[in-house]
């Protein structure tokens, strides 16, 4: 008899660690969005570094990767909405909307389209 390997549930600790990393995250992405924004908005492009852009989007692609980690953690059984959401997120927000309205969708729709077939964006998208 062979045994098959079962992966560990998340506790709930570990789970409310990660929120605390991504509240962390959401604070210190808020911050430096409002700094860049604030330096634009005046026109100061002298303080503005490729840097700070560098870092700004850094922070932001940690904070989306740590909260569909913490999502999956919390809905293992879920894997449309994180479909729906990166292939809408892959479009300008114009194209989002037109693809949404062309199917008579809206994202919850979407959503429940995917679960009922997952290979459902690809048969509308070929």
């Amino acid at each position: 008899m062979a045994f098959t390997e079962v992966n560990k549930a998340p506790t709930q600790s570990e789970i409310n660690q990660l929120k605390r990393q991504y509240r962390n995250l959401e604070k210190e992405y808020d911050e430096l969005k409002y700094q860049y924004l604030d330096a634009i908005g005046a026109e100061d492009f002298e303080v503005l570094t490729p840097e700070d852009f560098l870092k700004l989007k850094e922070v932001y692609i940690l904070k989306k990767n740590l909260y569909w980690k913490i999502h999956n953690m919390e809905n293992p059984d879920d894997h449309a909405t994180e479909k729906a959401y990166r292939f809408l997120n892959s479009m300008h927000h114009n194209d989002q909307f037109d693809f949404l309205m062309k199917h008579g969708l809206t994202t919850h729709e979407l959503i429940r389209m995917i679960e009922k077939n997952p290979d459902y964006l690809e048969e509308v998208t070929a």
